[in-house]
């Protein structure tokens, strides 16, 4: 058996929104974010899309103040500047511990997503990438609260799409059977799905359309996980969704699209482990790989599922073997 070092490659571009409740003020907001950067901080009255940030912007959004649920309430949406490798991964975790620290909370309505930039992908990668998300979705289940399951913001790819999960996809035809068709930035349902490709299916739609340097905005987004402002969910949050991309972006499609319940397989392609190699895992990514097992070790959804108990007693083992 083969032995390889592994670490997290810290090259691909990212940007997180953190949403937070409206408990403090956007200046009390600002002024936490400030001990944190040096970077400008930008302050909207409503919610406004950006791209290529450089810096923090706060902005309003209806979805998730804690009253949400019920009727539009309006909290705020932080984004981060465009963001890549492990200083940038500590200034974001540096920004919501001062948040935290200025009283700042999150709500059940409130969500952490993940822009994830794929230039260097194109529609059939991408096919192939969701093709293996959906295979592995039923396990990222278990890393979530069950109140992000039934989400109408981050719906889960088996209840949006009817999709013959015994067949073997070609990547051309899974592409035109899942890609987004409604571009529109407010109140588009194919936004709010747990790995958005709205953005990238854009700049696809362009370049074919207008020439390849008029939209070049391809990004994925993770919208599953629940709000949060600790560390180290966002930091293994950042290095599991971009380990995931790099991992799959060049595989070939999948022989079905049947959801696995298995904790070796389901690290595999999550790129923390291989069945032909030997992983000698960075400092960075054996943390993310022990904090996979232990959420799924205390998944209160896993708990409630004969499947999810089943993956629970064989994840316990391997959690006490690694550490």
């Amino acid at each position: 058996m083969k032995v390889q070092y592994k670490s997290f490659d810290a090259k691909r571009r990212f940007g997180v929104e953190l949403e937070v409740s409206n408990n403090v003020d956007s200046n009390q907001i600002k002024s936490a974010i400030l001990k944190a950067t040096r970077r400008e901080v930008v302050v909207s009255g409503g919610w406004t899309q950006t791209t290529g940030n450089d810096f923090w912007h706060i902005k309003k959004d209806s979805t998730c103040g804690p009253l949400s649920h019920l009727q539009k309430d309006y909290s705020w949406e932080i984004a981060s500047f465009v963001a890549s490798g492990h200083k940038d991964i500590k200034e974001i975790c540096n920004v919501s511990k001062q948040m935290v620290e200025a009283g700042v909370v999150t709500n059940q309505n409130c969500g952490f997503h993940i822009h994830a930039e794929v230039k260097d992908c194109n529609a059939l990668n991408v096919a192939v990438l969701l093709a293996y998300w959906i295979k592995i979705e039923p396990m990222i289940c278990f890393l979530v609260s069950s109140k992000r399951l039934n989400n109408k913001h981050c719906k889960l790819w088996s209840k949006v799409k009817k999709i013959n999960k015994k067949f073997k996809y070609q990547p051309n035809d899974f592409w035109d059977l899942i890609k987004p068709t409604d571009f529109s930035p407010h109140e588009n349902i194919q936004r709010k799905v747990s790995l958005n490709l709205i953005n990238l299916a854009s700049a696809i739609n362009h370049e074919t359309n207008f020439g390849e340097d008029t939209y070049n905005r391809k990004t994925l987004e993770l919208r599953l996980p629940d709000g949060t402002l600790d560390g180290d969910e966002i930091q293994n949050w950042i290095r599991l969704f971009l380990m995931f991309i790099d991992s799959n972006k060049n595989r070939t499609m999948p022989d079905d699209l049947c959801p696995i319940y298995d904790i070796n397989l389901f690290l595999e392609i999550v790129g923390l482990s291989h069945h032909e190699e030997f992983y000698l895992l960075s400092k960075s990514l054996t943390k993310t790989k022990l904090w996979i097992l232990s959420k799924i070790m205390n998944s209160e959804h896993a708990r409630n599922t004969r499947k999810g108990e089943s993956v629970r007693a064989k994840v316990e083992r391997k959690y006490m073997s690694i550490i």
